[in-house]
């Protein structure tokens, strides 16, 4: 039975690069062709995006693991300090885990993968059942995998030369300086002829010097308006007559864009007049 990788494990996965994604995405169809039927319980984590094998989504029927970073991928076998080991191949000096380092798709042909997670799925299995413990019996029936994705952290180490992708183009980014200068919110009362209650007092405040990060991302916005700082930029305005406009406003102000696309460009909105 063929088990297609969840959107989030594909999502999880798109820091990497195209070898190491199909590395582990083999690595886990190897994996459940041995282990299946299982939990498959999906980790984000700080150092490596960690996928879990068990009998239940509880960490602790967990049997093995495999754990994605940038050049290479592990399968952990979390009960592998106390596994045969007769080929020598397990890695690991940890009291619990231990684990087999793949680099490349011919690393999945060694015949010694198969028999080490069948070695260590049969000992979780009769350990089991010497506690008494069964599988979760949907699972015996079907056959089938249940996804859980267990933790994703906002915090994450990923390799230094990811860049995020928008309909398969990397955004340009660039950092933008912003000079200090006295920013001021709201009006004072009186100051206008209509405004708002949150739009009162004027309250001011000296801001220091910043940069901030730019990201163009022209695919997001509307093909005819590709660049949407010069359309913020360079607004045209037109008087207009408006009595619905604010309390009967008569000076209404309309923008009109460079793009020509007022309706749909996001810079487009109604200006109370002065």
């Amino acid at each position: 039975m063929t088990h297609r990788p969840p959107a989030a494990l594909i999502k999880f996965l798109n820091p990497y690069n195209r070898d190491i994604q199909e590395l582990a995405l083999k690595l886990r169809a190897l994996v459940l062709e041995e282990m299946g039927p299982c939990f498959e319980n999906i980790y984000d984590a700080y150092s490596a995006v960690a996928i879990g094998y068990g009998t239940s989504d509880r960490q602790r029927d967990g049997i093995f693991h495999i754990a994605v970073y940038s050049k290479h991928v592990n399968l952990g076998f979390n009960e592998g300090a106390t596994l045969d080991d007769p080929k020598g191949i397990l890695q690991g000096d940890g009291k619990q885990i231990r684990h087999i380092s793949l680099k490349t798709p011919a690393d999945l042909e060694r015949p010694e993968l198969r028999a080490y997670i069948k070695r260590a799925r049969k000992v979780a299995v009769d350990d089991a059942r010497k506690l008494g413990e069964k599988g979760p019996a949907p699972l015996q029936k079907s056959g089938e995998v249940i996804s859980v994705v267990k933790a994703v952290y906002a915090k994450k180490r990923r390799p230094a030369q990811y860049q995020p992708r928008v309909n398969g183009l990397s955004p340009a980014d660039d950092w933008v300086e912003i000079p200090g200068a006295c920013a001021t919110l709201g009006v004072e009362r009186g100051s206008i002829a209509f405004g708002w209650d949150n739009e009162h007092p004027a309250l001011s405040a000296e801001v220091p010097a910043f940069s901030i990060e730019r990201h163009d991302a022209p695919s997001l916005i509307s093909p005819r308006c590709a660049n949407i700082v010069p359309c913020i930029i360079g607004r045209r305005f037109s008087k207009e007559r408006d009595e619905r406009h604010f309390g009967g406003y008569s000076g209404g102000e309309r923008e009109e864009h460079q793009c020509g696309l007022p309706g749909s460009c996001p810079a487009g909105r109604w200006r109370r007049g002065k």
